[in-house]
């Protein structure tokens, strides 16, 4: 039989396992050219099969059912964003990528079985509510310069293929260039040419036989079945004989085979053909049905159903969501939290001061109550080390509490000692960049340490003697060799030296 050169090594398989399956159960060896391998110029699309008549059957079959089928389809399409087919994939056992742009949507298809192919066809085309009289799609067929031929200079085969084209309005074009063929029209169509161009393949059929077992007349059968059989004689009274014809005749060849030898006829079995009905019954949940409208002009415009919006799970029914409201209500926003040592490496923050945070809760408990609108004044005057947040944290140089339509207000910062507790960036707002520490309040590096959370680097500073001055002219590379070994230490200690 003919199979196309490159789709040699996608049906052996990796380490040969594809055809040593196939040769495992219909009990043929199965060869491939071995000149391809050297070859680059000229390569053999024929593969050897060898075995009884009903198995060598059957591995064509299977060889030919190995070969992939790209089908592409488009679509038309209005949508700004990509349909979501992920609840198809589940009912699909192919290979499916979607291109889209902002008039049709380009979907292809990647699979082995014309059956499973054409139903993942009617199963998307029903997803956007179309049918098939109205969607095109595409597929090329590999054929080498036997192929063109025939549908050239073969009237029979030139007439039969027109009038399955224009049964299905299918149109094809041939590429002599690239030895393609291209197949365009409804899905069904596509198919069923493709699957009649690909029986036009060359099939031989060759055996050796006794001269006394020949039963009939062999110029006979060649007019009757419409055959091309040579014979040689090889040795003594041993003859080889040869049957020419196309893969979609088969079955016919292996029974002219039985009839001039004189064998019980065996019935072999032929594919089905594709049920080329557009109707299908797919059923599956209402979600996978789109919305579909219509504009004045006519035109429908197909929407994918609305992603909805996150919830936040029911209490009743997630105990996790039930232990973190509880813990929540436990909170008063009136008294400060203060951090503890469970604390310790869960991102939290230990660079807030306590009194800060209750001006700002104060703030937001009397915000219902505050209607002047205006720009965010700071206190530059404040004394107290500020913030210090990681790369991920910084979103924002003003972090001050916003009302629900985006607009600040004006408040005056109550006095506060330079440091009292500590508490968590997850509840509190981080204080702006540009405030100033003042020294006189930190005469020693330790005590910077300790407010940052990074005590335990107080033993590097002191086994480099450093002191206050010598600490404020540290850069992050000084850090990294100090012994600050951890990029985020580093980054907090050099913000606070900064600020």
């Amino acid at each position: 039989m003919e199979l196309h050169h490159s789709l040699h090594s996608h049906i052996i398989g990796k380490g040969g396992r594809g055809i040593q399956k196939v040769m495992k159960i219909t009990s043929c060896h199965i060869h491939f050219p071995d000149s391809n391998k050297y070859s680059e110029s000229n390569k053999s699309d024929q593969v050897s099969i060898s075995g009884t008549p009903m198995n060598v059957y059957e591995a064509l079959k299977h060889l030919r059912a190995m070969c992939p089928l790209t089908v592409y389809m488009k679509l038309p399409w209005y949508n700004p964003g990509q349909p979501d087919l992920r609840p198809l994939m589940s009912q699909m056992d192919l290979e499916v990528s979607v291109e889209q742009n902002i008039y049709s949507l380009a979907i292809k298809m990647s699979g082995s079985q014309d059956s499973s192919v054409l139903f993942a066809i009617r199963l998307v085309l029903h997803h956007f509510l179309l049918t098939e009289e109205y969607v095109n799609i595409s597929t090329n067929v590999l054929a080498r310069e036997e192929l063109n031929y025939q549908l050239e200079n073969s009237d029979e085969h030139r007439q039969r293929i027109r009038e399955v084209c224009n049964k299905n309005n299918v149109t094809i074009q041939t590429f002599p260039e690239t030895h393609t063929i291209s197949i365009v029209g409804s899905p069904a169509g596509v198919l069923k040419v493709r699957k009649l161009l690909v029986g036009l393949a060359n099939v031989t059929v060759q055996f050796d036989c006794n001269v006394m077992d020949i039963h009939y007349p062999i110029q006979q059968l060649e007019q009757e079945r419409g055959l091309q059989i040579g014979c040689k004689r090889k040795n003594g009274d041993i003859m080889t004989i040869t049957m020419k014809s196309t893969e979609s005749k088969i079955a016919e060849v292996l029974q002219s085979r039985e009839l001039l030898l004189a064998l019980p006829p065996t019935t072999y079995s032929s594919p089905d053909d594709y049920d080329p009905s557009p109707v299908m019954n797919v059923t599956g949940p209402s979600t996978l049905i789109p919305l579909q409208t219509e504009l004045a002009s006519g035109v429908r415009v197909f929407l994918t159903p609305p992603i909805e919006s996150p919830r936040s799970p029911d209490p009743d029914e997630s105990p996790l969501a039930a232990s973190i409201l509880k813990g929540a209500k436990d909170i008063s926003k009136n008294s400060p939290r203060y951090p503890t040592d469970l604390w310790s490496g869960y991102g939290f923050s230990s660079s807030l001061p306590a009194d800060l945070l209750k001006g700002m809760m104060d703030l937001s408990a009397n915000e219902s109550s505050t209607t002047t609108n205006s720009s965010l004044l700071m206190n530059h005057s404040q004394r107290g080390l500020c913030s210090v947040r990681e790369e991920d944290e910084e979103l924002s140089d003003f972090s001050a509490s916003s009302t629900n339509y985006g607009m600040s207000r004006v408040f005056e910062q109550p006095s506060r000692n330079v440091f009292s507790a500590s508490t968590s960036v997850f509840d509190s707002n981080s204080l702006p960049y540009d405030l100033q520490w003042d020294i006189n309040y930190f005469t020693d590096p330790s005590m910077v340490l300790a407010q940052l959370g990074c005590s335990e680097y107080m033993i590097q500073l002191r086994d480099q003697e450093i002191d206050m001055h010598a600490f404020l002219l540290l850069d992050e590379q000084n850090l990294k060799d100090i012994g600050v070994s951890t990029i985020g230490a580093r980054k907090k200690i050099h913000h606070a030296i900064l600020s």
